[in-house]
C-alpha cells in the first residue's frame, strides 16, 4: 500500500510541475495536447497524476516546454 502512495505522490508531483511549466510558457491544456497528438481531457490527466506517464511522453513534453525531466520530477525549480 505504501507504493501505491508513493506512486500516487509522484504522479501529482509530475502533474504539477507539468501544469506550472505549461502555464509558465503561456500554453493551454488544448495547446499541448494538439502538440501532444491527443484530445484536451487526455492531456488534464496528465496534469491531475492520473496517468503514469511513459519515457516517450516524458521526453516529449520536456522538449515541447524546454525543461529537464528532473523539472517534471521536482528536482529543479521550474
Amino acid at each position: 500500500m505504501l507504493y501505491i502512495n508513493k506512486k500516487m505522490a509522484i504522479n501529482q508531483t509530475i502533474g504539477n510541475n507539468l501544469k506550472a511549466a505549461r502555464l509558465e510558457k503561456g500554453l493551454t491544456q488544448n495547446d499541448m495536447a494538439k502538440k501532444m497528438g491527443i484530445l484536451q481531457p487526455a492531456y488534464a490527466r496528465y496534469e491531475s497524476g492520473k496517468v503514469q506517464l511513459n519515457y516517450e511522453q516524458i521526453q516529449e513534453l520536456c522538449d515541447f516546454l524546454d525543461i529537464t525531466p528532473n523539472d517534471l520530477w521536482g528536482y529543479n525549480s521550474i
